[in-house]
């Protein structure tokens, strides 16, 4: 009698686990989990480097580690100056436990369009400043980036100054590694 007890007690065990399993995964799945990951990520972004990006369809897979998403990165005049709308990134380290190294085992950026101004109470272009913004030496937690099989496809680049407007079409790169440390 009392081996079945202990049975029926490791199979309540079971189930219960299993139930928060399914709970949790459910939950972290969902998409009001989803939007307030990307809202705390956008936040940190904006506050730490000026940026401010915006998402409809962000989503990490914790299981797996891959973030599939959209969105649009806009300049200091909060006018669009990237709008990335189909990104893949697979990550061989998790983002929510790692903060000193980011690496990406694949990185798919499809059909990004890049519009590059010069406004005229600047000196340099929007992607200029913004460029400047994310280099800042105290701006950066993470030590290190690698990032392998990089696939990009730009769709279109505008660039416009205060002479012209240039239109450069379907762009494709790709990389087998890229590294970065501090």
């Amino acid at each position: 009698m009392n081996i079945s007890q202990n049975k029926k007690k490791i199979v309540l065990s079971l189930i219960v686990l299993f139930s928060i399993l399914l709970i949790l995964f459910g939950v972290v799945n969902s998409s009001f989990f989803q939007k307030n990951m990307f809202s705390t990520i956008s936040k940190n972004i904006e506050e730490k480097y000026s940026i401010s990006i915006e998402s409809n369809n962000f989503y990490y897979n914790i299981f797996s580690n891959k973030i599939s998403c959209n969105f649009l990165v806009f300049d200091h005049y909060q006018n669009i100056m990237i709008n990335i709308p189909n990104i893949l990134i697979g990550l061989k380290n998790n983002i929510l436990f790692s903060n000193s190294d980011l690496i990406v085992d694949n990185l798919e950026i499809k059909n990004v369009d890049f519009f590059i101004k010069k406004y005229d109470n600047d000196s340099i272009t929007n992607l200029e400043f913004f460029l400047e913004k994310i280099s800042n030496e105290k701006s950066h937690e993470i030590d290190s980036i690698f990032i392998e099989n990089i696939d990009l496809s730009i769709s279109k680049i505008h660039l416009q100054n205060e002479i012209d407007t240039i239109y450069l079409n379907d762009l494709l790169v790709n990389f087998d590694s890229f590294y970065f440390s501090k």
